[in-house]
């Protein structure tokens, strides 16, 4: 879901701090937003642009994964995970 406005559609990776400003690609810095959202943050932090974050971004502990995501992950999402696809 955006975590913006909590749309379900078109879904996006936001930098909550922008790249161009010193964010990184990182757990911690990285949220989904709808391209409608992602758009008009733009180049700015939720903050600068007046849009509230509906759940700061963190890295998910080893325990959380497993509890959540167990034989329930995407194949698209193996390679971020560091797993080989079968």
């Amino acid at each position: 879901r955006c975590q913006y406005c909590q749309s379900s559609r078109d879904l996006t990776l936001d930098h909550v701090r922008p790249r161009s400003r010193g964010g990184n690609t990182s757990w911690d810095n990285l949220v989904t937003a709808c391209k409608k959202c992602n758009s008009k943050k733009g180049d700015f932090t939720p903050e600068e642009a007046g849009m509230v974050l509906l759940q700061v971004p963190f890295k998910p502990s080893f325990v959380m994964f497993i509890r959540d995501f167990n034989e329930r992950v995407s194949e698209d999402w193996l390679h971020y995970l560091g797993k080989k696809q079968a």
